[in-house]
């Protein structure tokens, strides 16, 4: 009887999370404080850290769950008792961010920012900023692919290590701890990577050689990951799969600053070919395309499960459809949490190593343009 309305709660409330989201001005803030490659990755690795530790406690959220649920005894009623809980302290943490917010001042990107953006615009931006293309198409194929491996993950743990498939019953609490350690494991590397990108990037000079190195490093270790599931290895020991997951995490990780400090690159090649300051096209590019792969990663889980008829209880939690179709189900999660990652990470690869065409000549040659800029426009308006 009210589903319609859960129907419309959700839709109202992830309407208003999406617009809040396409606000965030990390680019343009980050392009209009400096051009130095230094600088940006020490402010990005802090602000990758800080991110990682304020949303630490929603990594634990399944353990959480299965904790509150002793008490409650119903799985859908204990759901819906801690989302709201987050969703309170996320809320308190977004407004103490944006009081923390402080705009560098600088009169030279607001003089030569357009006051009203024209299609026209953005399509010759487009047209001309070949790094800004390439970039979105690799971005698109590498969150795509971590994305909805994280999604699949959970589905995947679940029904390969915690369930009976002869009855369908879940040990909620055999998950839980899987869960726990699994993500204990991927935490920390996330915590580490920050530095290490900064050390990787000061090592090897450039930010696309970075993020080249470890996809290519993330691609080959998803296809030993497949490799594990053909041979059984996969299935029959989690210790694997914990082993796996540690190595991804790291490869993965070490991508995360890389892909962003690349979008503030783009704004860059924008402002240097057209005297103009795009980064606010570029940064609204980057939110629609993570949007658009978050969509689709979600999707494709959702199909399995309709097509298998997918049902639980939602007091136990056990499955409740047609035992049968239970193996196809987890050879189809396993084919999304292995295989398809490693194709798509590996086409990301190749499209930045043939075509992204910012070399580092070019790049430093972009960068004393830009601060030549900068700096006469500050004599001009000081004289």
């Amino acid at each position: 009887a009210h589903v319609p309305l859960l129907y419309i709660w959700v839709l109202f409330f992830y309407l208003l999370y999406d617009i809040g989201t396409a606000w965030n001005g990390t680019g343009p803030l980050l392009q209009k404080y400096t051009y130095d490659a230094g600088v940006r990755t020490k402010i990005v690795a802090v602000m990758r850290v800080a991110l990682i530790v304020a949303a630490l406690p929603a990594t634990f959220f399944i353990p959480v769950i299965t904790g509150v649920n002793k008490s409650i005894g119903d799985i859908g009623k204990t759901y819906s008792i801690v989302c709201a809980l987050f969703t309170v302290i996320v809320a308190v943490l977004s407004v103490l961010g944006v009081l923390l917010i402080k705009e560098p001042e600088n009169k030279y990107s607001e003089e030569h920012t357009p006051e009203k953006l024209r299609v026209k615009d953005a399509l010759v931006m487009f047209k001309s900023n070949k790094p800004v293309w390439i970039h979105t198409i690799g971005f698109i194929l590498q969150e795509f692919s971590a994305t909805i491996s994280t999604i699949v993950m959970v589905y995947f743990l679940k029904w390969v290590y915690c369930a009976d498939l002869s009855t369908g019953i879940v040990d909620n609490d055999q998950y839980a701890h899987l869960y726990t350690i699994l993500t204990v494991v991927g935490v920390i590397p996330t915590f580490v990577c920050p530095f290490l990108s900064i050390a990787a990037i000061k090592k090897i000079g450039s930010v696309d050689k970075v993020l080249k190195t470890f996809l290519l490093m993330s691609g080959i270790g998803y296809v030993v990951f497949f490799l594990t599931y053909l041979t059984g290895l996969l299935q029959a020991s989690f210790a694997v799969c914990l082993v796996m997951r540690f190595f991804l995490a790291i490869a993965n990780g070490m991508t995360t600053i890389p892909m962003m400090l690349l979008w503030t690159e783009c704004s860059d090649y924008a402002e240097y070919t057209s005297g103009r300051s795009m980064t606010a096209l570029v940064s609204s590019v980057e939110h629609l395309m993570s949007k658009t792969q978050m969509a689709f990663a979600s999707l494709i889980p959702g199909a399995i499960l309709i097509a298998v008829g997918y049902s639980v209880n939602s007091q136990t939690g056990a499955y409740s459809g047609d035992l049968a179709n239970l193996p196809h189900m987890i050879s189809s999660f396993a084919l999304i949490y292995t295989l398809l990652p490693a194709v798509l990470i590996l086409t990301a690869w190749f499209i930045y190593h043939r075509f992204y065409p910012i070399t580092p000549e070019k790049r430093m040659e972009m960068t004393n343009i830009l601060k030549a800029r900068r700096e006469q426009f500050v004599q001009q308006e000081n004289a």
